[in-house]
């Protein structure tokens, strides 16, 4: 994964690359062929030493700096009243109108964000129409495009292609664009000519697209057509690629390559970390991300914290003391950044609670975020300290709202009301898990986004009591549940518990009378067959399951992906309530204490919950069940129950 590289100034090549006129008084770009054959013809050279041509291609290349290209256009028109046939003319003609028009919307929306009167709405209504006007411009740039193309000479590939090129790029960023006719033009540019111009600008659309594999694609077959071309920044792109396609010793290559001639290039820096993490060389990783930090360009420090986090333990204490090194470098924000990784390394690896809150204030001090408040929080939560927790989380929220506000962006505001649920769904806290599922149901909206708000309400209700209110909730539910079958076995539930005992099974029978409705779902039909009182079906699966789930606990992360059961097994603390809900009490405490031992340090294991739940029912009056739940709390909260690896 790519947390460091940052290709802003990618389109900015491409754009200055694609920017000088398709032929210039001073072209050198074409093969000897073409300058024998169509550079040394009568025709041509009247065309290339045309006063108006040679005054537009001056003007062209002056404007480019000043940003005005009126003059330009003014003069290839002219050219092309004198010169009807001279297809170059109208090539540079589209490039002026292409400008102009951008420019011009530019310098309005620049204007309006500066005036006092500036608001989004605004900004937004001035845009679209801008916008609109813009494509129109674009539209006629086109034209004067095929017109060029059609009166270009057939044997000049070279400004062919890069002609095919512009036509793509105006024809993307049309308001309305065509993909297949986008990357037809790039295609028909390639084929003419391969060219950095045209691979750049394909990468780059497939990128926007979201088809990174595809660019991908184009990049090698970039590399492989050009030559090994000897511009850096597509170099440092094509070893992100060859990364990426698993080709980590090669990648490096290319980049030691660049290194050697820039030894202080940042962006080839930054692609190397990402090599080095993807062949486990944490070291020389580490040592990248320094030499990063010390030139200020330590970026996506959330991204950065995940890398660290996964790596190896047996660099655990190696990466330590590098990451405790860091933190003496001259920048503030450096200082900053390094503090938290030191933070998220004891919360996640190394689960030293107290040392993570230490450091994680510490770079508090430099990055008030609500990332880091809510990383606090969690410290304080894994710590037993419920409400220091709660009161983080909700700050982090606070803060989280207006992070987005600021930012007149649209994104998602509930990250932190989801973990604060959590936490308070695993203490018991029902009042507060009913306030926060109604705010973020709010939040959603009354469509399938709040689906998930109403499953929390509904289990808080449960827990409380408030069946009718449980039931209601189950309604809304049910409307736009993703899973019918599963809203419709949690109002069975609900019956169930409420005493309507018919009713309940009324559903359950439904349920029931459909196959389907327990694909890789066969905890579903336990729990179905069981409410029906068939009794011996039902232990029959949870047998299954048990085995099912006693096999995975053995086997590395990879092994339970690629395996084909990892459906049909069940967790440890479904497993204790099934046995429950049997009435073996032996069996219930067994797979209830293995739940507690297999605490990750993810989220405290869920103590307060398993108090409320009405699964545990038939054990609750034991009193092995409540010295069990004391038991592993106690261990928990004094920090001597040890998260698993």
């Amino acid at each position: 994964m790519k947390y460091l590289k940052q290709y802003s100034s990618w389109i900015m090549m491409v754009l200055i690359a694609i920017a000088s006129p398709l032929a210039t008084a001073q072209d050198n770009s074409t093969s000897e062929e073409i300058e024998s054959d169509i550079i040394n013809s009568e025709q041509y050279n009247k065309w290339k030493n045309s006063k108006n041509f040679v005054a537009g291609v001056k003007e062209f290349d002056k404007d480019f700096e000043d940003g005005i290209y009126e003059k330009a256009l003014e003069f290839f028109q002219k050219e092309v009243n004198q010169h009807p046939a001279n297809g170059y003319a109208y090539c540079n003609m589209a490039l002026c109108q292409k400008y102009i028009a951008a420019i011009a919307l530019n310098l309005q929306l620049f204007e309006l964000y500066n005036s006092e009167n500036a608001d989004s709405e605004k900004i937004n209504e001035i845009y679209e129409k801008g916008k609109l006007q813009r494509d129109n411009e674009y539209l006629s740039a086109i034209n004067m495009l095929d017109k060029g193309i059609s009166l270009l000479p057939p044997k000049d590939k070279a400004s062919l292609s890069k002609a095919y090129t512009q036509k793509g790029i105006l024809l993307n960023e049309c308001f309305e664009s065509d993909s297949a006719k986008v990357v037809e033009c790039y295609l028909k540019a390639l084929e003419l000519m391969p060219s950095l111009d045209a691979y750049t600008s394909l990468i780059e659309f497939y990128n926007e697209i979201g088809d990174p594999t595809t660019a991908n694609y184009y990049i090698l077959e970039a590399y492989k057509n050009l030559n090994c071309i000897g511009d850096d920044a597509f170099m440092d792109k094509i070893a992100s690629a060859l990364a990426d396609n698993g080709e980590t010793d090669k990648a490096l290559e290319i980049i030691n390559n660049i290194l050697s001639k820039d030894p202080q290039n940042t962006d080839a820096i930054a692609t190397r970390s990402n090599i080095y993490y993807q062949q486990k060389n944490y070291n020389a990783y580490l040592d990248d991300l320094i030499t990063l930090s010390n030139a200020g360009e330590l970026s996506n420090i959330t991204g950065l914290l995940v890398n660290i986090a996964e790596m190896s333990d047996d660099n655990l204490d190696l990466v330590l003391q590098k990451v405790h090194n860091a933190e003496k470098l001259d920048k503030e924000e450096s200082k900053t950044n390094w503090r938290l990784i030191e933070g998220y390394l004891h919360l996640y690896s190394t689960h030293d609670y107290q040392q993570a809150l230490e450091s994680l204030k510490n770079g508090l001090e430099g990055t008030y975020t609500s990332f880091v408040l809510a990383k606090i929080g969690e410290c304080f939560y894994l710590m037993g300290k419920t409400d220091n927790a709660i009161q983080f989380m909700e700050d982090a929220q606070s803060l989280l709202n207006k992070e987005k506000e600021d930012d007149e962006e649209d994104d998602d505001d509930s990250d932190y009301i989801l973990d604060k649920i959590q936490m308070e769904m695993n203490c018991g806290l029902v009042e507060k898990v009913i306030n926060d599922a109604q705010v973020y149901r709010i939040i959603k909206g009354d469509g399938p986004q709040s689906e998930l708000a109403y499953t929390v309400l509904e289990w808080a209700y449960t827990a409380k009591g408030c069946y009718k209110d449980a039931l209601s909730i189950n309604d809304k539910w049910m409307e736009v549940a993703s899973d019918k079958v599963d809203a419709q076995y949690r109002r069975a539930y609900i019956l169930y518990v409420m005493g309507r005992t018919q009713e309940a099974q009324q559903e359950l029978k439904e349920i029931l009378a459909k196959e389907e409705n327990f694909e890789n779902n066969q905890e579903l039909k336990f729990n179905v067959l069981l409410r029906l009182g068939r009794t011996d079906e039902a232990r029959e699966i949870l047998e299954k399951l048990v085995a099912s789930t006693n096999k995975m606990e053995n086997m590395t992360i990879q092994e339970m992906l690629d395996s084909e059961e990892l459906s049909e097994t069940m967790s440890l603390y479904n497993i204790a309530c099934s046995y429950s809900l049997l009435g073996d009490t032996d069996k219930a405490i067994e797979y209830l204490k293995r739940h507690f031992e297999s605490f990750t340090g993810a989220m405290q294991p869920n103590y307060d919950y398993a108090i409320l739940d009405y699964d545990f029912d038939n054990i609750r009056q034991n009193p092995e069940f409540m010295q069990t739940v004391n038991h592993y709390k106690n261990l928990w909260l004094k920090g001597e129950l040890k998260p698993k690896k």
